[in-house]
């Protein structure tokens, strides 16, 4: 279970920003993969958080996501990139701030870190 960094009451009104503020973290040489399964992309490490808080994902659907997080860390003065790969879209310049992965995840992970390059 995480432990929320965010004031309960950002997690509830702002959860993508509350995600961002404790999960995120500006990293030029970084890239991740925005939607698909697990807790390697972006969509799906917030869906994972969004559970921890008992949020309905629904908050930010998948159509939305991505222009949201683009929206809002560009307004952070994030220098961030959307870049189209062979797995779909990834956005440059942000990283996870504390990966803790499965085996499984960091199979994944691999898989598209691969697509990525």
């Amino acid at each position: 279970r995480w432990s929320p960094a965010a004031p309960d009451s950002l997690v509830k009104t702002n959860p993508l920003k509350a995600w961002v503020d404790e999960c995120l973290v500006p990293d030029e040489d970084s890239r991740i993969a925005i939607g698909g399964r697990g807790k390697t992309t972006l969509y799906g490490h917030f869906k994972d958080w969004s559970t921890q808080f008992d949020l309905e994902i629904g908050i930010v659907n998948p159509n939305q996501f991505s222009p949201l997080l683009l929206d809002l860390l560009r307004s952070l003065n994030w220098d961030i990139k959307k870049k189209r790969t062979n797995a779909g879209f990834a956005i440059q310049g942000v990283n996870f701030k504390l990966v803790k992965l499965t085996l499984e995840d960091q199979a994944e992970k691999q898989y598209y870190d691969l697509e990525i390059k």
